[in-house]
């Protein structure tokens, strides 16, 4: 199973900080930034192993490496390449972003074995953005895993009202609504 170890590095954060400038007067100090990933910390433990158990099985992809390293910045948008996650108020947020982000990692690292179904989605869905085809096998994963990894619906209900703010996002929604999230899977599935 692979492990997540967050990190934090002035150099990286500095760039996010200064790209910023005055438009973000209350940017996270480095001491605040230490100290919300030591918290974190111990949410992950809870969650990784069963999460990368989950997703594999869901997605039929394998993880490629032993260490993700995770890095913590004040601000800015989240991203999975490198991963790099911003502090949230809520916790749940903060578990419900690495997630995503973690599940955008397992399909980057699985592009080669993915390259069929890319050609697949680009077309069948070539009028919708890149962001928004990025997506829709994204949340037909998540929609099958926040049920499993937190017993209940009302998390994914609140992950897509959170989300939902992005009209790309949305979109992708919208098609795994319309679509079906076994249906989206299977698409994957069988292109590998």
């Amino acid at each position: 199973m692979p492990k997540i170890v967050f990190k934090y590095s002035s150099v990286y954060d500095k760039t996010f900080r200064q790209f910023l400038g005055d438009t973000v007067k209350d940017y996270p100090s480095a001491r605040k930034i230490k100290n919300y990933m030591e918290n974190v910390k111990k949410l992950r433990v809870k969650l990784e192993k069963q999460t990368f158990l989950l997703i594999a099985k869901i997605s039929h992809l394998k993880r490629k490496d032993e260490q993700i390293s995770c890095y913590m910045i004040g601000k800015v948008r989240s991203f999975s390449d490198p991963l790099t996650i911003r502090l949230y108020k809520n916790k749940n947020d903060f578990i419900d972003t690495l997630i995503h982000e973690l599940i955008h990692q397992i399909i980057i690292q699985n592009r080669e074995e993915l390259k069929e179904y890319w050609k697949f989605l680009r077309k069948k869905f070539k009028n919708d953005s890149t962001v928004t085809q990025n997506h829709i096998v994204l949340y037909a994963i998540l929609e099958e895993l926040h049920p499993l990894l937190f017993k209940n619906q009302k998390r994914w209900k609140r992950e897509v009202k959170r989300v939902s703010i992005n009209p790309d996002y949305t979109k992708a929604l919208e098609i795994l609504r319309i679509e079906g999230g076994e249906k989206l899977k299977n698409d994957l599935i069988k292109r590998i």
